[in-house]
């Protein structure tokens, strides 16, 4: 039975720290054949980020982080952390962000994905270091 997918169901996977000096090598055509083994439908991947744009139904989008992750463990044998975040949730940061109110240099600007909210009190220990003018926002 085919699944019909509509225009809303786009994400986008973040992985963390591939092809980075050489570690955690993980080819995007690989990767690109594990989100359509997973289900996935319409993947990208995007140059060598280990970024990958794909639709998929939403119950499907909510499982995919862990099982891309355990395939890539079992595939290649290292941990890679994915976020998956839904186009409207992009959509939401980018027209949500405080700071662009503030006239902010978005040459400047960056946005984190996190696998899951931090704790306050450990958030509030972040230290800038050298840019001491950084804010943050969660």
């Amino acid at each position: 039975m085919a699944v019909s997918i509509g225009t809303g169901d786009f994400h986008v996977a973040l992985l963390r720290a591939v092809n980075v000096d050489g570690k955690k090598r993980l080819p995007m055509k690989e990767l690109a054949t594990i989100f359509l083994e997973a289900g996935a439908v319409d993947v990208q991947t995007y140059i060598q980020s280990g970024n990958v744009v794909f639709r998929a139904v939403p119950a499907l989008a909510e499982r995919l982080s862990s099982l891309v992750a355990e395939a890539i463990l079992n595939r290649f044998e290292f941990e890679v952390p994915v976020v998956t975040r839904s186009a409207e949730e992009f959509r939401r940061v980018a027209s949500g962000n405080p700071f662009l109110a503030d006239g902010i240099d978005t040459t400047k600007l960056h946005v984190v994905f996190l696998t899951a909210r931090p704790d306050a009190t450990r958030a509030d220990t972040l230290d800038p270091g050298p840019s001491s003018s950084d804010e943050f926002e969660m």
